[in-house]
């Protein structure tokens, strides 16, 4: 069975509502809508969730080393992510943990980098290849700083991607910034931001003008846009993430349209 499925059969199976979200990541010439985020309280997988969410994971294949990483910080973890996307032929799949802001008040690492939100691991089935990411939600600052750390995951190479995202929150929270993750590998060069927009409620369809340029500034066909807002014109912006990749590249990702499901 591909990942895909064993993941949603997975929380179908738990016969409780759960929050499926997709998302599309853009990179120079691509176009990435082929990625789903899954969503569940981690005492919903069954009476033993720990050993359920491991047999989970050992039917995606996730590497041993990953499964001692679970059992060293499922306790102190509340949701429970698990995403999957296919990028260019190349499945993978993510496992993130979200902890509770009182583990977050017990971090220990220095403050002034933020707290801990969320840690992931992200591997490819069929391989032992895996990363684990770090998500820091920064201190609350000046819309000065916010731009700047913007502009810093993004680099010179990705100017034209910063100016769209001061564009952006122009547009859409004006009076107010959100919350944002500083996301950082310590085994790869990727260093990005994520931006949680959800509480803005701003529709898809709303953002035309600023996604034709976002579009462009990627060199993704016209009609890849209308297909994608004919898709998704009435659904809710929900993160925006964006720096530079593993290969060392811009990129932007675009989360949306967060929905309940149950099996």
């Amino acid at each position: 069975m591909q990942p895909q499925a064993v993941l949603l059969s997975a929380f179908s199976s738990l016969a409780v509502p759960f929050g499926y979200e997709r998302s599309c990541k853009l990179t120079t010439g691509t176009l990435n809508q082929n990625r789903f985020l899954i969503t569940q309280h981690k005492n919903c997988f069954g009476s033993d969730p720990l050993t359920s969410l491991l047999k989970l994971a050992g039917d995606l294949e996730m590497p041993g080393e990953g499964l001692g990483w679970i059992q060293s910080r499922f306790d102190k973890a509340e949701l429970v992510h698990l995403g999957y996307e296919n990028d260019r032929g190349e499945p993978l799949c993510k496992l993130y943990f979200e902890y509770p802001y009182s583990v977050a008040d017990n971090d220990e690492l220095n403050r002034s980098k933020g707290f801990l939100l969320h840690q992931a691991i992200k591997w490819s089935p069929n391989s032992n290849r895996h990363l684990f990411t770090n998500y820091r939600c920064l201190p609350s600052s000046s819309k000065e700083h916010f731009f700047s750390f913007v502009e810093q995951c993004l680099g010179s190479s990705g100017r034209v991607q910063s100016l769209w995202v001061q564009a952006l929150l122009a547009q859409a929270c004006m009076f107010e910034l959100p919350m944002m993750l500083d996301v950082s590998e310590p085994e790869s060069v990727r260093r990005s931001f994520d931006i949680n927009l959800y509480d803005f409620s701003i529709r898809i369809g709303e953002l035309k003008v600023l996604l034709e340029e976002l579009f462009q500034s990627f060199l993704i066909p016209t009609e890849s846009l209308g297909l994608f807002l004919e898709q998704n014109s009435d659904r809710i912006l929900g993160h925006v993430s964006g720096g530079i990749n593993r290969t060392g590249e811009p990129f932007i990702t675009l989360y949306f349209g967060v929905e309940e499901r149950c099996g």
